[in-house]
């Protein structure tokens, strides 16, 4: 957003898209960011909306001139980073409902371990607790201190698998490979597998 400040302000656009969402949190899974991928040639809009008045203006974003890209090759590609950055968004906002649920399940579970007559509620809590972290741990592995050392150790989960293939995809002027694209359908497909299962269990 540009910012509202009397007298001119200015914001510069970085070409790229939206950001996918990031996961919450302090831990490691925290720091598999992915920024908003590139956008392709073409023309493009901006809005200014100032109260009720709204001004428009188009511009162009146009083909480094040291590129030989064809602009087909690179709007596939932008398309194939576009569907991976909108399921990297699909399953950090799944993993932000995880986390949410497993906290309340868990602040259940403190109040009611410690009566008799609600210690089967606290058990529930706990066991409904340790489904929904089996499936989170599928998407981002949960509680891993900061550093490489234990995310190495733990592997990549799917959120992680997806964000490599966006480095693969946009790291020159060319179409995705044929791998790249099955990759991003195998693991997308794994990804929704895993918030249906949340959904159901939800």
């Amino acid at each position: 957003r540009i910012p509202a400040q009397q007298g001119w302000n200015r914001f510069v656009w970085n070409l790229t898209h939206a950001d996918p969402t990031k996961i919450v949190g302090e831990d490691a899974a925290v720091e598999e960011s992915l920024s908003g991928p590139l956008v392709a040639p073409g023309d493009y809009t901006a809005t200014l909306t100032v109260g009720k008045t709204v001004t428009t203006a188009t511009f162009e974003v146009v083909t480094p001139p040291e590129t030989t890209a064809d602009p087909a090759d690179l709007t596939a590609q932008e398309a194939l980073s576009l569907r991976i950055s909108q399921k990297v968004d699909e399953a950090n906002k799944a993993v932000n409902r995880m986390r949410d649920l497993r906290d309340q399940l868990g602040r259940w579970e403190a109040r009611t371990k410690d009566q008799k007559a609600t210690a089967p509620l606290a058990r529930e809590s706990a066991a409904l607790a340790a489904k929904v972290r089996g499936i989170e741990e599928t998407l981002a592995v949960p509680d891993l201190r900061k550093g490489w050392a234990d995310s190495i150790n733990a592997g990549p989960r799917l959120i992680a698998r997806m964000v490599n293939i966006m480095g693969v995809v946009q790291l020159g002027d060319y179409p995705p490979t044929d791998s790249a694209i099955a990759a991003t359908d195998e693991i997308a497909a794994s990804i929704d597998k895993q918030i249906a299962k949340f959904d159901k269990l939800v």
